[in-house]
């Protein structure tokens, strides 16, 4: 646990190094790749949040407190970051390409 003054700041570099990594990952496989459907693999992590989201709707709440809305919410956050991170590395590349 990385932490300064009682804040914990874990889940930031993990996210923060995911971006990253998947920016480069999209960069590398464009750069390196002729075929484009390959180009496209690093879509398989936000779709693999999004395609969990039907399951936690139909899914039984738990108990008293229902936080389903909240995983969902959670979900397509990280879906959105990874998909910002793609559109970093696929923007790297067009402008080296350019």
């Amino acid at each position: 646990m990385l932490s300064h003054n009682g804040t914990d700041y874990t889940l930031i570099i993990a996210a923060v190094m995911v971006f990253v990594l998947l920016a480069a990952a999209e960069y590398l496989l464009c750069a390196k790749t002729k075929r484009k459907f390959l180009r496209f693999i690093p879509f398989s992590a936000p779709a693999a949040f999004l395609a969990l989201i039907p399951f936690k709707i139909i899914g039984n709440s738990g108990g008293f407190l229902d936080l389903r809305g909240l995983a969902i919410f959670l979900e397509i956050s990280a879906a959105a970051i990874c998909l910002a991170a793609i559109g970093v590395g696929w923007l790297l590349f067009r402008s080296k390409k350019k």
